[in-house]
């Protein structure tokens, strides 16, 4: 048999990647029924526009992909369009891991019996709660990875492998510098640069100091490592 790159059907979506847009497609509405049949009970009622905001990164990516190879002049310069777009949303996907920090607000200890015996509570709800916040930042977090992958495999088909890395190494250390500017003293967001930005601009360069970044490479090295995990696990393309 004659080998061949596997083709991308259709351009937008890699034929590698269709079961993990379904799980996560799945996954994301499951876990959406829940949160507002049990009416945000459990206190995550900001998931639902936080996993919309990492979704829109793999949005983006498909744009990407779709004018790349088109013929058409409007589709290419879309896509053209959507690479900037998807920059400036992707921080929005590893951002969602910093909010693990919410956990503090569970108790999940009933008793203590000294400094190093716990007795964990028996509670249905705390635990129901922890589940519900890792299973909301897994699948965001993992809108935006992909998204990353699809576009350093584009990248890579382009440019090379070297220039595909480059990508992800200048998106995690962009995406550190925009976790500290969200979860940081600024609680800046990704529409702040449309709507105030000589404010925001502004804001940006008076808060940069050795503690932010410092912040911003811990953030990154976060960003980088967890990606690099992820791609590990990712279908690669094969010939046949």
């Amino acid at each position: 048999m004659k080998n061949h790159l596997i083709t991308l059907h259709p351009a937008w979506l890699p034929r590698e990647f269709a079961r993990i847009f379904i799980v996560l497609g799945v996954g994301t509405a499951l876990l959406q029924i829940v949160l507002f049949a049990t009416s945000f009970r459990y206190g995550w009622g900001w998931m639902p526009w936080n996993m919309f905001l990492a979704w829109l990164p793999l949005v983006f990516a498909c744009g990407v992909l779709r004018g790349a190879d088109s013929p058409k002049r409007v589709r290419r310069v879309l896509g053209w369009i959507c690479w900037p777009l998807w920059l400036l949303f992707y921080p929005n996907a590893p951002y969602l891991l910093t909010s693990l920090l919410h956990l503090n607000d569970v108790n999940f200890v009933a008793s203590r019996n000294n400094q190093w015996v716990f007795l964990f509570t028996t509670d249905p709800a705390a635990w129901f709660s922890l589940l519900l916040m890792i299973a909301g930042v897994g699948m965001g977090v993992l809108f935006g990875f992909v998204s990353l992958a699809m576009l350093q495999r584009q990248v890579a088909r382009r440019l090379g492998t070297l220039w595909s890395w480059l990508l992800v190494l200048v998106t995690s250390l962009l995406s550190g510098w925009a976790i500290w500017m969200g979860r940081g003293a600024l609680r800046l967001n990704s529409w702040d640069l449309f709507t105030r930005p000589l404010h925001t601009l502004g804001e940006i360069f008076s808060a940069m100091d050795g503690n932010a970044l410092r912040l911003s490479l811990i953030f990154a090295a976060m960003c980088l490592g967890g990606y690099v995990l992820v791609w590990a696990l990712l279908p690669k393309e094969k010939e046949e």
